[in-house]
């Protein structure tokens, strides 16, 4: 999302499938592998994504248990109120991958949010 090359951005549109998921994270995932940052934030903006697929809470969770070494925060952004939800649901039982959540309501705040982070002017929520 930056020419830092430190930052992935996730762009959902519309409807979409487990497999599409699978196969967005592996190309991710060698992204990552790619660059010398030792970690990497991801901006996952759902502003345009209203549906979600079946088996939600047990995929939500599959994908958390399998977080990439370099992965550091991901800044969910535009939610629709029922992932936000599921999202709960799912880290309730995952606290440690929870604490890498953060939930905004736009994509600018999502910029804005690792913007202020990366200056140093608030704390990581770790």
């Amino acid at each position: 999302d930056n020419p830092d090359q430190n930052t992935l951005l996730w762009t959902i549109d519309g409807g979409w499938t487990w497999n599409e998921s699978r196969e967005a994270i592996a190309k991710a995932e060698a992204m990552m592998d790619s660059v010398a940052h030792p970690l990497i934030d991801s901006i996952v903006d759902m502003s345009r994504g209203h549906l979600i697929p079946d088996n939600a809470v047990s995929q939500f969770s599959r994908t958390l248990n399998k977080i990439h070494p370099k992965a550091d925060l991901i800044i969910m952004s535009g939610m629709p109120p029922l992932v936000q939800a599921l999202l709960q649901v799912v880290t309730r039982a995952q606290t440690a991958s929870a604490r890498r959540i953060v939930v905004v309501k736009t994509l600018d705040e999502a910029r804005d949010f690792l913007s202020v982070r990366r200056r140093g002017d608030t704390p990581a929520p770790r």
